[in-house]
């Protein structure tokens, strides 16, 4: 009888408590938008783009469309964490032709945190000529570096990826200098893109990610994805509408010491090496790291097959391999995708590879 009464003020207990806790739950203190739905598909060049999940690593949010469209009464509509409210008001009508960029500001529940956002509808034109000169602490949190390019008009265009996002969840308190992918000062001319393998400390070593390597690429990051399947967060590619021929630029590279599996052990006999390629595909839909080689979709690759250890700046020109033949018309509306990948671990998507190798580039260029 004891038992069954201590039974039930355990229940009750446990009533009362939940019932104060929903009760008094704190306000939301995330202020991010989470979605952005576009209505008019129309303009798209990438019909997915009619609802955007919206990373939290970046605050610039650039959506492609078709050249010509009419941009003058486009009406954003956002999804944003819960109670939070964003100004101007998600559907409201705002002329984004000529490259205008509107800034959003989003506020959170509790009313103690901002997050600004700028909105710009663009032509899916691209730099093909790369000279990493430009490259800036990313927002909100000035962690690490991401390059951008600079277009014919002066406005800038965030084309370059890495994985940088992802190695702050491990190694929050290192440089920005310390992370895998940063601007290095020594290149060929001017600046370059310096990068490097890392150790992810002891929270990489739980999960058997014990490497970083520095990647670079055209397309987009998506650390969410990436948490469940670190493959799936890099997103390759941008719509381009010319037949590539030639990646052609400069490299240096020094492999690390030891080169280890996942498990952290020496691979025996065998040096770490690193990866440079560039890939053009149907973008029926948008190629990861799971398939960016594989995938029935690719037209045609560029891939340096003979990387060597060099500690001079050295030349490489790798013409595009046809797979399949083009289509005038897919060309001409944007219906396939070029990416540019750098890495200085061939098989640091595996987490395999030596901490210490760096991968120098510079001068890189697309000939179509």
């Amino acid at each position: 009888m004891k038992y069954a009464y201590f039974i039930k003020a355990c229940a009750i207990f446990l009533l009362v408590n939940v019932s104060a806790c929903i009760k008094d739950e704190a306000p939301n203190a995330e202020a991010d938008i989470e979605y952005l739905l576009i209505k008019n598909d129309s303009i798209l060049v990438n019909k997915a783009d009619t609802l955007v999940k919206i990373g939290t690593e970046s605050n610039q949010i650039i959506i492609k469309v078709l050249p010509g469209s009419d941009l003058r009464a486009l009406s954003p509509t956002f999804i944003l964490t819960k109670g939070a409210v964003v100004s101007p008001a998600s559907g409201t009508v705002l002329d984004f032709s000529d490259n205008k960029e509107h800034t959003y500001t989003v506020i959170s529940e509790d009313g103690k945190w901002t997050k600004t956002y700028t909105l710009q509808f663009r032509d899916p034109k691209i730099n093909t000529a790369y000279s990493f000169e430009n490259a800036e602490l990313t927002a909100p949190q000035n962690k690490f570096y991401s390059f951008y390019e600079l277009l014919a008009d002066g406005t800038k265009d965030n084309l370059w990826a890495s994985g940088n996002a992802g190695f702050m969840l491990s190694q929050y308190s290192a440089l920005p200098e310390e992370y895998p992918t940063a601007p290095y000062a020594l290149g060929k001319n001017g600046f370059c893109a310096k990068l490097e393998t890392r150790s992810t400390g002891s929270l990489g070593a739980m999960v058997n990610k014990r490497i970083a390597a520095g990647n670079l690429f055209i397309g987009s990051f998506q650390v969410e994805a990436a948490l469940t399947n670190p493959l799936t967060g890099t997103r390759f590619g941008v719509p381009f509408n010319y037949q590539p021929i030639l990646l052609k630029g400069w490299y240096k590279y020094a492999p690390g010491g030891v080169l280890q599996d996942t498990d952290g052990n020496p691979i025996l006999g065998q040096t770490d090496i690193c990866d440079i390629y560039a890939v053009f595909y149907e973008n029926t839909q948008q190629l990861d790291g799971t398939n960016i080689l594989t995938s029935p979709l690719i037209v045609a690759v560029a891939r340096m097959t003979n990387a060597t250890a060099c500690s001079e700046w050295t030349y490489f020109e790798l013409p595009f391999v046809y797979q399949k033949q083009v289509d005038t018309n897919k060309l001409n509306n944007y219906q396939y995708n070029l990416t540019v990948v750098f890495s200085s671990s061939k098989n640091g998507g595996q987490f395999i590879g030596a901490i210490g190798s760096v991968l120098l580039i510079d001068e890189v260029e697309v000939t179509y």
